[in-house]
């Protein structure tokens, strides 16, 4: 209940960010353009994009996808696919870690999926793929189909899972242009600093989940290896710090932070929906958190995560 308090506070300190939501795409396709139809795929077909997140993005926060969609007739006939996410580029992405349900996509549209509810974050540096599966099939219906660039195929992006045969990059099969697949992101999130401090289980992790947007009710903390079946107590604060105190590093300001606590299970994991306030002004404000145990297995009693420094996105 003291967490808006406190963010409403830390908006004197920090100077409003620009906005910092993104799209990822491999396509050169605009507003206007020619664009080809790469009809013919059957049902339990994918065509898929991978992207890879620039390092100065920092962690990202994956929204939604967008899929460019036509038909190669002229005609309007709709089809039914799903969105799948996966946590990795290669030509064989392995298990999908979130799956739409079943979409109807639109010819002549940017068509977008909403995939927060995959709660998909993603580390500098770290590649993904999203993938359309069609999950409909016919003699108009197979002419409904994503679109492609008309400017050359960027070699390693683009993915095709074909029945029979599998995973293959689109080159191979003689698509020659990049499938309008795109990601949009929320850039900037969550950064770790500090190093935590182990107790029974080992050093206590910390992490956050759903997007870090003003007004988003879903946002939360969570983490494991924390003091088993005892209590995580989260310090959060509008500064950051440094106190060597009680055998462990505090990286939170002491005087400025606020407590919220929450029961660790067994296992020492543990999560806490917090929210985000919808006031405009907390976008671009900096929160800097930490989780502490008392823990009996920590050299001094205590146990203690590393620190996030989280920046709050516009809405």
């Amino acid at each position: 209940m003291r967490l808006p308090a406190l963010l409403a506070a830390s908006c004197l300190l920090a100077p409003p960010a620009l906005a910092i939501d993104k799209i990822y795409q491999n396509d050169s396709i605009t507003d206007g353009a020619s664009a080809n139809v790469q009809a013919g795929f059957v049902k339990n077909e994918i065509a898929a994009s991978v992207f890879t997140v620039p390092v100065l993005d920092g962690t990202i926060f994956l929204r939604k996808a967008q899929v460019m969609f036509f038909n190669a007739l002229g005609q309007s006939t709709s089809r039914q696919g799903r969105i799948l996410v996966y946590a990795s580029g290669a030509v064989n992405p392995g298990v999908p870690v979130y799956t739409s349900p079943i979409v109807t996509f639109i010819p002549g549209f940017l068509n977008e999926v909403d995939v927060s509810p995959g709660n998909l974050e993603f580390t500098p540096g770290q590649s993904f793929t999203i993938g359309l599966k069609f999950e409909q099939e016919g003699l108009l219906v197979n002419f409904s189909s994503i679109v492609t660039d008309t400017n050359g195929i960027l070699a390693q992006k683009n993915r095709v899972f074909a029945v029979p045969g599998g995973w293959v990059t689109a080159e191979s099969l003689g698509i020659t242009g990049d499938f309008g697949i795109r990601a949009a992101v929320t850039v900037l999130g969550p950064a770790h600093y500090g190093a935590g401090s182990p107790g029974t289980l080992g050093v206590p992790t910390l992490d956050t989940f759903g997007a870090w947007k003003v007004g988003n009710a879903a946002f939360g903390f969570s983490g494991t290896l924390g003091a088993p079946s005892g209590t995580a107590a989260l310090a959060i604060s509008p500064a950051s710090g440094i106190l060597f105190i009680q055998g462990i590093t505090l990286l939170v300001d002491g005087p400025s932070a606020i407590g919220l606590f929450t029961p660790t299970n067994a296992s020492g994991t543990w999560s806490l929906t917090t929210g985000i306030p919808g006031d405009p002004l907390l976008a671009g404000v900096h929160v800097y958190c930490q989780a502490l145990f008392v823990d009996f297995g920590a050299a001094q009693g205590i146990s203690a995560s590393d620190a996030i420094d989280l920046q709050i996105a516009a809405p």
